[in-house]
């Protein structure tokens, strides 16, 4: 009669304490790469197409430079290219303008607002503030 007793004692303990142990966890998801996403590409400014009209500002005068009394109108054209004082110039995407060609300079910077470009062509030098009209 033990013998029965404890084995009933014995196979309700083990029933009891399979019941109350939890599942397994399930399987644990791959861990995310932890190196950062690449920085986004700077922004293209887009087409700063249209008319731009302002004065230049000569600063000092060189013998054979020019005085710039009249007021200037540069085209910028969809493709973002321009002539201004007889040189070819570019509006990047992030807005800096550079000068193609031969025969002197152009550098700035240009907004949808205007243009502040330098335009340097041998010894003279002249400073365009531009207004996007």
């Amino acid at each position: 009669m033990r013998i029965k007793l404890l084995t009933v004692m014995l196979m309700a303990g083990t029933a009891v304490g399979c019941a109350s142990n939890p599942p397994p966890p399930p399987p644990m998801a791959p861990m995310a790469d932890a190196t950062p996403a690449p920085a986004a590409p700077m922004a293209s400014m887009g087409s700063m197409g249209g008319m731009y009209t302002g004065t230049a500002d000569a600063g000092t005068l060189p013998r054979g430079c020019a005085k710039m009394t009249k007021p200037v109108s540069v085209m910028v054209r969809p493709n973002n290219t321009f002539t201004l004082a007889g040189l070819r110039g570019m509006v990047g995407p992030d807005g800096t303008i550079s000068s193609r060609g031969r025969g002197g300079s152009l550098s700035g910077s240009a907004t949808s607002a205007g243009m502040d470009v330098t335009a340097t062509k041998g010894k003279c030098s002249y400073h365009y503030m531009l207004t996007h009209a």
